[in-house]
């Protein structure tokens, strides 16, 4: 089976040919470092809601660019995790232009994304040798 579910306390993790991610119950329970090595967590967690609105629109500007113009598997990079942690978190405090913003640079990354690992996972076939982690 290439797709398993199981239940945690605080999770859902899920195992996808050699690839593992958890998915919270919530979305600060992403905060708390997971007990499993090498598992991203936002480690750099800025207070979207008291920034200036200028601020924060640099915040996202950065953020968007970093995910439109890289390998779509850039969100996977330590800061830029980070900074889209902290964005959709503070969602609501963000102004309507940085949200639609945000909206739009993540749904293209996730596009994306998507399109590469379905690529990889049909040249690979689901099964095959590399590294696991």
């Amino acid at each position: 089976a290439a797709h398993a579910q199981a239940h945690t306390s605080r999770v859902y993790r899920h195992r996808i040919v050699a690839m593992e991610f958890d998915i919270p119950l919530a979305l600060t329970d992403l905060e708390t470092a997971p007990a499993r090595d090498g598992a991203l967590f936002p480690r750099d967690v800025q207070d979207v809601r008291s920034m200036r609105d200028a601020e924060a629109n640099e915040l996202v500007e950065r953020l968007t660019h970093d995910l439109c113009d890289n390998d779509p598997t850039c969100i996977m990079e330590q800061d830029i995790f980070d900074r889209a942690y902290v964005c959709v978190r503070d969602f609501h405090g963000l102004s309507a232009v940085a949200r639609i913003r945000l909206c739009d640079a993540l749904c293209s990354n996730l596009s994306v994304l998507s399109s590469a690992a379905h690529t990889m996972l049909a040249a690979g076939g689901g099964g095959g040798g590399g590294g696991g982690g």
